[in-house]
């Protein structure tokens, strides 16, 4: 095989430097060994890039495309169209934040597995993710990237976040707070006003939540909406009192529930007395006499 592609080179070599005596810089068609052409062209002029693929098993020598190059009187490709066993590689020492189970070698086959490890602030595969294990691929690829990443949180405000202290390109690491204020008819859910950075990112989660009141009953009076079920910031209600009452209480919605204490109070009125009379009694009353009661405690 090795003769093989002695052979194939000398080959490709002496057709180039013969193209190149004609006054055109033309490279041939190569022989790539354990690969194949995408598409195959009768010739390839000076710049034209060779479009090539490797057989399963094997990957580029070099992930660069392939281009036909003038060196000094000659056409050559650059980089030449090699395949290579597949094999996968990690940096030695491993990056900041990532850990490796085993640091004896940086070369990988397919096949065989490889365990990560995240420090605290990093990630990999998912923000949740602080621990993979990946496996290099038949094609010299690891099925996850073996690099753990630094976690950080967003710094775009949220459209119902009036203001926070969190300036443009600032990075917000895990664990990082901020301050904010939400926007008019909306409220921080736990009232703190302050925002922490997780792997969930930014919480409490919305930071602004709109501020909405449960439908509210008024004693002895009569709710104006019989379906309405929610009512938002600053919105009011005014009852109507029951038969025998008088009043127009009114309740308003806002960032603490509802406002207001008006009720319905019992009618006042004047009306008729019932009295009851008690022995002795007269049996027949006369014209002019007057009568005097006194009504029990």
């Amino acid at each position: 095989m090795r003769n093989f592609s002695l052979l194939a080179g000398l080959v490709l070599w002496l057709t180039m430097d013969v193209s190149s005596l004609l006054g055109e810089l033309i490279c041939p068609l190569p022989v790539i060994e354990n690969g194949r052409l995408l598409q195959q062209a009768k010739e390839y002029r000076e710049n034209d890039v060779l479009h090539f693929s490797c057989n399963r098993g094997f990957r580029r020598t070099e992930d660069r495309p392939s281009k036909c190059t003038k060196v000094g009187m000659r056409a050559e490709w650059s980089p030449m169209p090699e395949c290579e066993p597949a094999k996968c590689r990690v940096e030695l020492p491993p990056l900041e934040g990532t850990t490796y189970a085993s640091t004896l070698k940086n070369v990988y086959y397919p096949g065989e597995t490889l365990n990560v490890t995240c420090g605290e602030g990093f990630w990999i595969s998912s923000p949740q993710d602080t621990f993979a294990e990946t496996t290099c691929d038949d094609d010299g690829q690891w099925t996850i990237r073996p690099v753990c990443q630094e976690f950080f949180c967003s710094n775009q405000r949220e459209y119902n976040v009036r203001w926070w202290n969190v300036w443009r390109n600032q990075q917000i690491r895990l664990g990082d707070t901020a301050r904010y204020q939400c926007v008019t008819g909306y409220k921080s859910p736990d009232g703190s006003n302050v925002a922490k950075c997780t792997r969930n990112g930014w919480e409490p989660k919305p930071l602004c939540q709109e501020i909405t009141c449960p439908r509210l009953e008024v004693e002895n009076a009569i709710h104006p909406d019989v379906y309405k079920q929610s009512y938002r910031n600053d919105d009011w209600v005014t009852y109507r009192c029951m038969e025998g009452f008088t009043g127009r209480p009114t309740r308003t919605c806002g960032q603490n529930g509802w406002t207001g204490d008006s009720q319905c109070t019992v009618n006042q009125k004047p009306g008729f007395l019932a009295v009851s009379y008690q022995k002795p009694f007269l049996q027949s009353p006369q014209i002019g006499l007057m009568l005097v009661w006194q009504c029990s405690p």
